[in-house]
């Protein structure tokens, strides 16, 4: 028993090891000083979860007596379990809550108890070599036929409905390969040495499935075709899901956002600044490429030419972070950077994977214990802006940085210190329960309204952790001499509701202002001699890479549907008068908003016979909440603002591509599920 124990210790602590090593070695990290905190800060869970399994390997131990081999690979067969396994147990308590949830729980330990049981049966009647190369067989064998398939299937969370892909579809060659080549080490380790055991099974290790959790890619060079060392350095800081109205510049009043009012003060300040698109996935080819999503798709094509390669082919070093999984190179947005680092899977280290199961299935008691926290889901503020300065700091000028931070995106578990103290952890709600109940009529009601305030605190914590941290961006800047002759951009690429409109969350069936209308600011260089200012012109986030692009002479293609600001940054308010389009989609639909201060058009377009279904008009001066169509009364106005959407989408029609849309990477599938993206 001590020796299992012991072995069991050792190997947990020996496994997060390995990982660590493989994600610093390969470069997926954003800064190594914070993955080796956190790996601090994991390793009691890990060692405690190791020590669970080896308590169950005893068990298994008394009933039959286990060689030394035996016991290690059950020891590595339990852990590569519960890593496989969580991801099904953590997507049915999100999506179907415990009873479903309980059935999926209870289909893995039968599955491991058959494992255990063949493999106790079947070394009975082998004898030597091949009895000790018996266990990793079953081991490669379950990982590979029975846990993997239900890992990569848990993206949709469809395991128990008819028409699940096959087995062969959802395996991928490197989990195959892994899986057999640790079996096939195991049967030759078993006729070796002590010495040569241990190696062959610290190479299993090697050989698990594990996602590390921010990849590097590097662009290929590009041609420089005009280097001035007298361009700024360009920073463009985009805040996942921060509200506009949650920005107290935005309103004129101190708010939560003492920091971000700060830069304000030094911008032009547009409090009418609008997104492509109602979530990332709509917004952000509007903000890097000026372009639809819907001309686009994704992955961004090739030929699109991103900011970030209009900047480097004019002499500008490019550097890229994002913390969204959706804004990776996966989808096209690293294009023109030389360093674009994303996230390449939710889980860092084996157990935080068994950390997020635990906070779904009990998210209150997890969160008030500090159990879990947002930085379960994604990195964190403080670690973007750490690599931010890092950049800075060893890149000469000029340098472009793109930041993408993702903290008041749900869950909303902010540290706690960020929380008001008449926060009630009794009144928690799961981000994935409130989210599912867009549409349904309960938001509004009473009884909610506690669940509400505590999701709306929670919220709230998470911006004035991001403000607190973009405070310390911009110190570090100025103590390196770089911020004052920044060009500076900072937005939002969508909004959140909290039960208006009966809606919850971001994206689907909904274009109103809480999710399409953003903070917009643009702070230019000191010298430049442009005055700050709060400017009421209604813009859109389109306008940011034609924008910047103009104001250091570059030229920007003729496709983009964004518009150059740089006139009305100048101070020409003849340039303020315009009209601004976003777009969302929902079932079979496709929803345009047109948006001229101070009225806002809903279309609804039948996505398969393009006609119109839905017309809604809002005059947002009188009626902010867009709880009254005004159509029929200011029926000029309505046909006025339909043919300029009308005219937005033949023209996105006459550039679109075809959609070079691919199936997706299960990895990057189970991130985005995590976080709500996907079901």
């Amino acid at each position: 028993m001590f020796f299992i124990g012991l072995v069991a210790l050792g190997l947990g602590f020996t496994w997060m090891g390995l990982e660590l090593a493989f994600t610093l070695a390969s470069g997926r990290v954003l800064v190594p000083a914070q993955l080796l905190e956190r790996m601090v800060q994991l390793l009691p869970w890990q060692l405690v979860l190791f020590a669970g399994i080896g308590v169950g390997v005893a068990l298994v131990a008394r009933l039959r007596s286990l060689s030394h081999e035996a016991v290690v690979w059950w020891l590595i067969a339990g852990g590569s379990f519960v890593f496989l396994g969580e991801a099904l147990v953590e997507g049915l308590l999100r999506k179907h809550g415990p009873p479903e949830a309980l059935l999926g729980i209870t289909t893995l330990l039968v599955a491991l108890c058959v494992m255990a049981a063949a493999s106790l049966a079947a070394a009975r009647r082998l004898e030597g070599r091949a009895a000790r190369g018996l266990l990793p067989a079953v081991w490669a064998g379950f990982s590979v036929f029975f846990i993997l398939w239900m890992q990569h299937s848990i993206g949709a969370i469809r395991i128990w409905e008819p028409g699940m892909p096959v087995l062969w579809d959802q395996l991928g060659a490197t989990h195959v390969a892994g899986a057999v080549g640790a079996a096939v080490l195991g049967w030759l380790a078993a006729g070796l040495a002590p010495a040569g055991r241990a190696a062959a099974l610290a190479a299993v290790l090697l050989l698990t499935p594990a996602g590390p959790p921010l990849r590097a890619v590097d662009a290929p060079p590009m041609r420089v075709i005009d280097a001035s060392p007298a361009r700024p350095d360009i920073l463009v800081l985009v805040i996942d899901t921060l509200r506009f109205d949650h920005l107290g510049a935005n309103l004129g009043i101190e708010g939560l956002t003492p920091e971000l009012d700060a830069v304000a003060a030094e911008s032009i300040l547009f409090t009418r600044g609008f997104s492509p698109g109602n979530y990332t996935k709509l917004a952000v080819p509007g903000i890097l490429a000026s372009l639809p999503f819907r001309v686009v798709k994704t992955p961004l094509p090739d030929d699109v030419t991103t900011l970030a390669e209009h900047l480097k082919r004019a002499g500008y070093t490019t550097y890229g972070i994002s913390a969204n999984p959706y804004v990776t190179s996966t989808f096209g947005f690293g294009q023109g950077f030389d360093h674009f680092l994303d996230p390449a899977s939710v889980n860092e280290f084996l157990v935080e994977g068994l950390l997020e199961a635990i906070g779904v299935a009990f998210p209150g008691p997890s969160y008030r214990t500090g159990f879990v926290t947002s930085a379960l889901y994604y990195a964190p503020a403080t670690v973007v802006r750490r690599r931010a300065l890092e950049f800075f700091d060893g890149s000469p000028e000029p340098t472009f940085v793109y930041l993408q931070t993702m903290d008041p995106h749900g869950p909303y578990l902010p540290p706690h210190r960020y929380l008001p103290e008449e926060f009630e952890y009794d009144d928690f709600e799961s981000y994935y329960a409130f989210d599912a109940l867009k549409g349904r009529g309960l938001l509004g009601k009473r009884e909610y309204e506690p669940a509400l305030r505590n999701l709306q605190q929670r919220y709230r914590g998470e911006v004035r952790f991001t403000d607190e941290e973009v405070g310390k961006l911009v110190s570090g800047l100025r103590k390196g001499g770089r911020w004052d002759e920044m060009l500076v951009v900072v937005l939002s690429d969508h909004g959140e509701a909290f039960g208006e409109n009966d809606w919850a969350g971001h994206s689907g069936h909904n274009v109103s202002r809480t999710l399409v209308q953003v903070p917009f600011m643009i702070k230019p260089p000191r010298s430049w001699g442009i005055a700050p200012r709060v400017e009421p012109s209604a813009v859109s986030t389109y306008d940011v890479l034609p924008t910047l692009l103009s104001l250091l002479d570059l030229a920007a293609a003729e496709t983009v549907f964004g518009r150059d600001l740089a006139p009305l940054l100048r101070g020409d308010v003849q340039a303020g008068a315009r009209t601004v389009v976003s777009f969302a989609y929902g079932a079979g639909v496709d929803i345009y908003t047109a948006m001229r201060w101070p009225w806002k058009l809903d279309i609804v377009i039948d996505r398969p016979t393009g006609e119109r279904t839905e017309r809604t008009l809002y005059d947002l001066r009188s009626d902010p909440g867009e709880l009254r169509d005004v159509a029929s009364a200011h029926l000029e106005v309505a046909r006025e603002l339909s043919g300029v959407l009308q005219a937005w989408r033949e023209r996105e029609d006459r550039v679109a591509r075809s959609d070079a849309s691919e199936p997706l990477d299960p990895m990057v599938r189970e991130q985005l599920r995590k976080l709500g993206y996907v079901e």
